[in-house]
């Protein structure tokens, strides 16, 4: 499955009724699709990092089918015009081909979290695939973890060139903001490669931590 994963972020200034306009254009198009596989539009829940007001989710079922939809009359005319130049002055944006994963328990609803990251320059090819292994054995060791995915990006745009995007899926908010967070193997091991008071620090600073609610699942066993 190859995904593209979109943060917004609405100009403070935008009306109400403007918001959900751009929303229903955004919802219509990817429902409209045949390409597309699957989406999530919903925005974020308070607490989010550079997680922007919206996450907008898709899946096609390769790569062919994205680039296919890209090219296709509903997105030039009505999704690209808000993102060059018009609505969505700043958005966080990386397309990628799903990588290794975990889907162990269909969702009916429940919370979608996703952190998007990129490597420091001089991180080695070992380090990485270190990070990399902890980060995927995760759900191991906690349990509110119900579904999740580590991907390399193929396109990125925004504030970095996003190289990393770890999803998970939770039954409730405290699933991510208790369990997961201040779980030991969180704040004993994997904390390391994101502080930069460790040695072992390889994450840029700059990152995208957001979720939101969702009404289907995007991860689960039948995703």
């Amino acid at each position: 499955m190859f995904k593209l994963t979109r943060l917004l972020f609405f100009p403070a200034d935008r009306a109400t009724a403007e918001r959900q306009a751009v929303i229903q254009t955004l919802r219509d198009v990817s429902a409209q699709s045949a390409a597309v596989k699957r989406f999530l539009l919903e925005p974020t829940l308070p607490g989010v990092l550079n997680g922007g007001d919206y996450i907008w989710h898709l899946q096609f079922a390769d790569q062919a089918a994205y680039r296919a939809c890209l090219s296709q009359p509903p997105w030039r005319d009505k999704v690209d015009p808000l993102f060059e130049g018009g609505t969505f002055k700043k958005y966080e944006s990386v397309a990628y081909e799903g990588g290794l994963s975990g889907a162990n328990r269909k969702l009916e609803s429940g919370v979608y979290r996703t952190l998007i990251m990129t490597m420091r320059p001089g991180a080695s090819p070992q380090q990485i695939a270190q990070f990399e292994k902890e980060l995927a054995g995760m759900p191991r060791y906690i349990s509110s973890i119900k579904n999740w995915q580590l991907s390399h990006g193929t396109e990125a745009s925004g504030s970095r060139q996003w190289s990393h995007i770890w999803e998970q899926e939770y039954e409730n908010l405290e699933g991510l903001t208790g369990p997961y967070m201040d779980h030991p193997f969180h704040w004993g091991l994997v904390d390391r490669w994101f502080n930069p008071e460790c040695s072992q620090y390889i994450v840029d600073k700059v990152l995208c931590h957001t979720y939101c609610e969702f009404k289907t699942s995007v991860l689960g066993p039948d995703a």
